[in-house]
């Protein structure tokens, strides 16, 4: 966003310009699948995400901040748990979560990525939606 677009972002003031959670900055193995309910979309595969990531900056990389998100040791998804890496959230694999020269917030543990999986849908998390709140640029 930083890199490609204008946006009122541009102007924010505050800790964090941009947050994330559960966000495949590496890419996902099912993005290149269409029989997911998104569709084949290329610049989510791992070869998509790293020509993606290639032209991201360092200085805009650094002005995310972002969480990464796994299921609490019951699959997210029976399919999806047959071909990602453990631990991830249903869609996204901790390793393909990180964002190279981004501020890594944590992991945490025992929510899958959207609704209709095992765990709650990553969103729901309370306490980190507070810190969100409390620290996004306005």
């Amino acid at each position: 966003l930083l890199t490609f677009y204008q946006s009122p972002r541009d102007r924010a003031q505050g800790p964090r310009r941009i947050q994330s959670v559960g966000s495949p900055y590496q890419g996902t193995p099912l993005a290149a699948l269409g029989f997911f309910a998104c569709g084949v979309n290329n610049d989510l595969t791992p070869g998509g995400a790293a020509t993606w990531l290639a032209g991201i900056p360092t200085w805009a990389r650094a002005e995310v901040w972002y969480y990464t998100t796994a299921n609490d040791g019951a699959a997210c998804q029976f399919l999806t748990d047959l071909l990602l890496s453990n631990p991830e959230d249903g869609t996204t694999e901790r390793a393909r979560g990180q964002l190279p020269g981004g501020q890594n917030m944590g992991h945490v543990t025992g929510w899958c990525h959207t609704t209709g999986m095992s765990d709650p849908p990553q969103y729901r998390d309370g306490a980190r939606n507070a810190v969100l709140d409390a620290e996004a640029a306005r």
